[in-house]
């Protein structure tokens, strides 16, 4: 459960222990890739004297980039570079450069230039290309969760560390809120995110609350079957009855509290499972939600709607009373799954079909107002 803001992840631990849950840390590091850092461009500069003679040397412009830089020749201009001689000098610029090396020599007979690409080569030193992923928390204190590799791991691609804890009402013997902070931590970038947990532990009265369900045969099955109301004339009844064929598999829809047959005042809690395979038949209900349970479940089976009931002068009549059908349970406590077998051969009508209605009654847990 979350605030409102969905920021604060909340447990709310019941006397009955129906609150008791395993809360699940999820720590997500990303890799959003490396960037190059520390850039530096060196190199040297080679002037040969290939002429006739003596010549003097008055400057030397280096542009890296267009930008004008300093190169180290050790000795100071004007200077005589004698023929056949070489002057060499060298740079070491820091900063990130792209393009060409141009370099001008002035004498007194002329300029000359020459130029030379710039490359990249591999960094010298690669930084935080494996990291240790740690995690402190109020609960568990400071703990290691794992390393991660950028050599073995895609750009984009994220890495889910996670680690849980069971939180039991038996546990406390104070009232909450019991706040619980987290900090998980890449450590050699202090890159970090945060989290809070709060568990309340109130000695909270509940009480058990019961709600009606049937198995409504939903547009996806309408193509194999009919829905039929059962309301009859008793204006507090509801449900429904569905026909279906030997040799097919079904899955209804099992709505509680939908009075009058009016889904949309209804909750949808789990699915009644109807396989038709002659003797190998069975139908199985199945909640969706954990904190429902069935306390009784009712079926009807038969090559009738409903089961068959004499009511005075009106002779045979159907009826949906769940006690009247030919199959019933009441399951163990908590139980959200349960099954009847059967041979649809002995329900078959003279066109091959069936009637399945299915009925529970399902309960919940909820809290006392004061």
């Amino acid at each position: 459960m979350w605030d409102e803001d969905e920021t604060i992840s909340k447990i709310w631990l019941y006397s009955d222990g129906t609150g008791d849950e395993t809360a699940t840390w999820n720590v997500d590091v990303a890799y959003e890739g490396y960037e190059d850092s520390g850039y530096n461009v060196s190199g040297a500069v080679t002037i040969e004297n290939t002429g006739d003679g003596d010549v003097t040397i008055t400057d030397v412009v280096d542009l890296l980039d267009d930008t004008e830089i300093t190169v180290n020749f050790g000795v100071e201009f004007p200077y005589v570079l004698a023929e056949g001689k070489t002057l060499e000098g060298t740079y070491s610029e820091d900063g990130e450069f792209e393009g060409m090396n141009e370099v001008t020599v002035t004498t007194e007979r002329d300029e000359y230039t020459a130029d030379a690409e710039m490359i990249w080569g591999d960094p010298d030193e690669e930084l935080y290309n494996v990291v240790n992923i740690e995690d402190d928390s109020d609960l568990l204190g400071a703990q290691h969760l794992g390393t991660l590799d950028a050599d073995e791991i895609d750009e984009g691609e994220v890495t889910t560390f996670y680690y849980d804890h069971y939180f039991a009402w038996e546990d406390y013997n104070e009232v909450g809120p019991h706040i619980y902070e987290n900090t998980a931590t890449i450590a050699e970038t202090g890159q970090n995110a945060e989290a809070t947990l709060v568990v309340n532990w109130e000695e909270m009265e509940l009480e058990l609350v019961t709600e009606t369900a049937w198995a409504y045969g939903n547009d996806e099955a309408d193509d194999y079957m009919e829905n039929n109301d059962i309301n009859g004339n008793r204006s507090n009844a509801w449900g429904w009855t569905n026909q279906v064929g030997d040799g097919v598999h079904y899955e209804f829809d099992l709505y509680a509290a939908a009075g009058q047959n009016d889904l949309e005042k209804g909750e949808l809690v789990g699915t009644v499972v109807v396989h038709i395979e002659g003797e190998d038949s069975w139908v199985r209900y199945e909640l969706d939600n954990p904190d429902y349970s069935l306390s009784e479940v009712h079926l009807w089976v038969g090559d009738t709607e409903l089961p068959m009931v004499r009511r005075g002068r009106q002779g045979e009549v159907p009826t949906s009373a769940p006690g009247q059908f030919n199959y019933t349970a009441d399951p163990e406590e908590n139980t959200t799954e349960y099954t009847f077998d059967f041979d649809a051969n002995d329900y078959t009508d003279e066109d091959g079909n069936l009637w399945v209605a299915a009925h529970a009654v399902v309960s919940y847990y909820e809290v006392m107002e004061e």
